[in-house]
């Protein structure tokens, strides 16, 4: 409690607030909700999603003067006791003031953000989404739409860099997967683009609908549907229904549906075509095989072989290739050029990223913030050979709303089920829950307590030694770890 309250009054309290906005979309509710359970304000944490933008750089502006006036008209008050002869009434003003300054800002930049948003963003949103969608109706691109609650990035990726080693292919960057976002994006293109791959984020219903109508797909990938952001949703129907509106908007067109995702609907187009780590299609995989030096896999049609060969790590990057195999053979490229193309694959950053340090091998799958990629991370982890150790290390997961303890629970029980030799939890509610599962599975693991994870990043040869192969999941080492 001490060390929350002390932070209020750090200099990068206020830089963090506007990190913290910009991680919650703006959104008020998620923002409120996220600064109460917060133990302190330390920006450090943020230094790696946080982008220095014209709003977040004017909001940050905002912030400083308002505390400045604030402080200002406080001192003005403790002076005015002062000269009335201490006078309490104005000693008691000018102290609360003071403290609580920092409170009082954190309660009304959200207002400000939206009544900002309504009076001068909307206005220019609407017409850069117009533009975008004027580009989008003369482009003679074929445009790739990815949806889902996860994997949308590392589809992304896939389909790139498969893509793109024959045609002239574009896709949205980073987090471009907004209206206004996509709208940036569309004044980058030269409009000769044979392909274009657009990731789509879904906040609340009618989001993707909003986005197909931007862009007109021509071809949907629905990477997955399962908890991640139930807070937002609220139930799990209301994220299926709204990552569906890509289906119902495709109508005839092709759209690649996970199969191995933990939520589906139950009817979807007669164009919808499964995929899976067993294949897609009449593609099947056979020969499959992952480890610290990536996976690789036969994809066998009734008249043709593709031999798979990939840096990405683990099982459940199957299913991806797989249906970004199926895309490009649609699109005309020939079995070599999708054999070499799917070598060339990077790593993507923090998810599933090999990493060095103190002899030990670090897997960093610190983006990797969903219920489905943690199992998935746990099992690569659990089902590797020849480590001296296996080190587990995480916080637990964000935005599950009501689903927080039972998924957490259950993502205990599996590592309380493996070989996994020891846990290292980021103190939070989630991590105490994960905690309870692997007691539940009576689980053999030595688990530690880390209340302060910059700290345990900064001595991380304390907790790792040679030999060791070290997952981490849903944290940031980046700051920590040496290159």
């Amino acid at each position: 409690m001490i060390q929350r309250i002390l932070s209020f009054y750090h200099p990068n309290y206020y830089k963090t607030l506007v990190a913290m906005l910009q991680e919650c979309e703006y959104e008020a509710n998620q923002f409120y909700k996220w600064f109460w359970r917060r133990k302190d304000f330390d920006f450090k944490r943020h230094e790696n999603s946080y982008k220095p933008t014209a709003k977040s750089k004017l909001l940050l502006l905002i912030m400083l003067t308002l505390a400045a006036i604030l402080s200002v008209f406080s001192l003005a008050l403790i002076v005015k006791w002062y000269i009335s002869g201490f006078d309490m009434f104005f000693l008691f003003w000018g102290l609360s003031l003071f403290v609580g300054t920092p409170l009082f800002i954190a309660a009304i930049v959200p207002i400000l953000v939206k009544v900002g948003e309504i009076i001068i963003q909307k206005p220019k949103e609407k017409q850069i989404i117009a533009e975008a969608a004027r580009v989008f109706k003369n482009s003679k691109a074929k445009v790739i739409v990815v949806a889902g609650s996860y994997g949308k990035t590392s589809m992304k990726e896939i389909l790139f860099a498969i893509l793109s080693s024959e045609k002239k292919t574009a896709a949205t960057p980073g987090n471009y997967n907004t209206p206004l976002g996509i709208g940036k994006f569309v004044k980058k293109l030269d409009g000769d683009e044979e392909v274009i791959i657009v990731e789509m984020g879904e906040y609340k219903p009618g989001d993707i609908k909003e986005l197909c109508e931007i862009v007109d797909p021509d071809i949907g990938v629905i990477t997955g549907i399962n908890e991640q952001h139930h807070e937002r949703f609220k139930t799990i129907d209301a994220a299926i229904s709204t990552i569906h509106e890509l289906s119902d908007y495709l109508d005839d067109k092709p759209v690649y549906i996970n199969a191995q995702s933990p939520y589906q609907r139950e009817e979807v187009s007669p164009s919808a075509h499964s995929y899976s780590q067993s294949g897609v299609g009449e593609w099947k995989v056979k020969n499959a095989k992952t480890g610290l030096k990536g996976t690789e896999f036969d994809l066998v049609s009734p008249k043709q072989t593709i031999k798979i060969k990939t840096k990405l790590l683990g099982l459940h990057q199957i299913g991806p290739i797989c249906a970004a195999v199926a895309i490009a053979k649609n699109l005309g490229l020939d079995n070599t050029a999708i054999e070499n193309a799917v070598k060339s694959i990077p790593q993507a950053k923090h998810r599933l990223q090999i990493l060095n340090q103190f002899g030990a091998t670090i897997i960093d799958d610190s983006y990797n913030g969903n219920p489905t990629g943690f199992e998935a991370g746990i099992k690569f982890l659990a089902d590797l050979k020849n480590a001296v150790r296996k080190v587990y290390v995480t916080p637990g997961i964000f935005e599950l709303g009501d689903k927080e303890e039972e998924i957490h629970y259950n993502l205990g029980k599996k590592i309380g089920e493996t070989a996994i030799d020891e846990v290292v939890f980021v103190r939070t509610n989630g991590a105490e829950i994960m905690a309870k599962g692997i007691a539940e599975a009576k689980g053999n693991q030595n688990i530690t307590w880390v209340d302060d994870p910059s700290d345990f990043y900064s001595h991380l040869d304390l907790y790792i030694k040679a030999g060791d192969v070290v997952m981490l999941q849903n944290c940031a080492p980046e700051h920590y770890l040496k290159k």
